[in-house]
Order: structure tokens, then sequence, then C-alpha cells
């Protein structure tokens, strides 16, 4: 029976899994809400990076464009995830930098909160960049000096594990299963 049910919850998972494809990032709506939407500015989180989430550039050209539609002003983007090294987030902003390179129309990076208003008025993305871990800084904190020209404008300490900064939600977990 313990099988089962299981076998059923990960069919359960992965079912809905396919079902929030790339296909149902919208949905149904009043008229009334998409004009609330277009009218307000409303910011998304895309932690997609370069190599996982997307792999070519069009694909984040066509994610964007669709967002725009449905009146998301920006996203915050994450440059660097849990375990990356300051190498690993200078390619993935080197990759998301030339991919909006190529359409500098359709995006603002945001250094004021002001600019986020702007590209909401010019029918822009806002971008703004954030970091999801401190490991970048390999205990150089001369580094901030250069993210903070990069343009990043937030970064968690410790993420879901074990980190120099901090302990995350699953350290515990993986602490018991080290043992």
């Amino acid at each position: 029976m313990k099988t089962l049910l299981a076998v059923s919850a990960i069919a359960i998972t992965f079912a809905g899994a396919l079902h929030a494809s790339e296909e149902s990032k919208t949905w149904e709506a009043s008229e009334e809400a998409k004009q609330f939407v277009q009218d307000t500015i409303v910011l998304g989180m895309l932690a997609s990076p370069y190599g996982t989430g997307w792999t070519e550039d069009e694909q984040l050209h066509t994610y964007f464009a669709r967002a725009r539609e449905n009146g998301i002003t920006g996203h915050e983007m994450t440059l660097a995830a849990a375990d990356m090294s300051f190498d690993t987030f200078l390619d993935q902003h080197y990759h998301f930098r030339a991919a909006m390179a190529q359409q500098p129309e359709n995006y603002l990076i945001v250094n004021e909160t002001r600019d986020i208003e702007a590209a909401h008025i010019q029918g822009k993305t806002a971008v703004i960049w954030n970091s999801q871990t401190a490991t970048i800084l390999d205990g150089d904190l001369r580094k901030m000096a250069v993210l903070k020209d990069m343009g990043i404008k937030s970064m968690i300490l410790a993420y879901n594990d074990i980190f120099r900064t901090g302990s995350g939600q699953l350290a515990a977990y993986t602490v018991a299963t080290l043992v």
C-alpha cells in the first residue's frame, strides 16, 4: 500500500510539473483584471540561470516579451545561485547582458527605484539583479564594490544549506543525513 501511495504521489507530482509548462504561464482573467495588471507596477522573480533555465537568447527574449505583454513591469533576476563561484557569477552576468544587448530597447537595468517606474511607462522590462548566495565573495569583501557597480541589488547570505555565512532551512536535514 505504501508503495502504491508513493508511486501515485510521484505520478501526480510529475503530471503537475508537466501541466505547469511553458504553455501555462498565463491563465484566463477578466478584462478588468488584465487592465489592473497593465496599469500597476508588477514585479516577477526569475531564478533561471543560463545553461539550466535557458540555453538560447531567443528563449529569454520570448519569456520577457510575453511577460511585458501580460503587464509584468520587471523581474528580480538571479545571477548567482546557492554554491556558484565568482567566475560563474561573471559568466551568468555576461550571458544575460549579451542577450539583452541584442534588444536594448526592451530592457532597463534598475539603478534607482524610479527606474522601475520608467520601465513601466516605457514598456520595457525592469531588470533587478540579485545573488542567492554570498559564496561568490569567497571571503573577499572587496568584491562587494564590484557587485554594486555591476548592479547587484540584493544578496542572500545563506540559502537552503550550510554556508560560511550561515545556515538555511535544509541545514538540519543535511547534517542529519551526514550522521
